[in-house]
């Protein structure tokens, strides 16, 4: 019988450390973001604003949230003749929200790179101004927030604002899609 040595490899054990963002006790949070707003009847346009935060505790957060779209024409305008001025077509809000913290956790970017996120759910009273109407109505979403330092914070918000729009002879409440992405400031 010949025998044969058998030779094991065995694969480098090295752990890299992941350095997590060092958060400090920064309550306040002011950033700004740009996005996508579909607006019912109308279609989709760039919308930019700013928001305030105000973290309450780790769970519960306050924002306030100020945007501002420029609506394009609706479909049965190119048809037909023009509804709305110039002037009428800003879509503009004042929000004022409140956010529960829905889940915790850390996404890996590279290999050395972890960062906190967190799943915010967003509800909350706004003020709408468009087509010659100022309503109150209610905004709502999901908000996810990454830590990238103990300054700076990345977030990506999915809203839906739902307020009743008067428009040529016609009441009827709407629901409109918000998709943003936003930097912030903590201090």
């Amino acid at each position: 019988a010949t025998e044969s040595r058998v030779r094991v490899i065995e694969p480098e054990s090295r752990v890299v450390e992941a350095r997590p963002a060092a958060i400090d006790d920064e309550r306040f949070q002011l950033g700004l973001y740009l996005g996508n707003l579909s607006v019912e009847d109308f279609g989709s346009d760039l919308v930019s604003g700013i928001e305030l935060s105000y973290h309450l505790a780790d769970s519960w957060l306050l924002q306030l949230n100020y945007g501002k779209a420029s609506i394009d024409r609706a479909a049965f305008e190119t048809s037909q003749r023009q509804f709305l001025s110039s002037d009428d077509r800003n879509f503009e809000y004042l929000a004022a929200v409140g956010g529960y913290r829905l889940l915790h956790g850390r996404s890996f970017f590279g290999v050395r790179n972890k960062y906190n996120t967190d799943i915010y759910a967003l509800a909350g009273p706004e003020q709408v101004s468009f087509s010659g109407n100022d309503e109150t109505g209610l905004v709502f979403g999901l908000s996810y927030r990454v830590v990238f330092t103990d300054w700076m914070t990345f977030n990506m918000d999915f809203r839906e604002h739902m307020f009743k729009r008067d428009f040529i002879g016609d009441s009827k409440q709407t629901l409109n899609t918000e998709f943003r992405i936003g930097i912030n400031a903590l201090f």
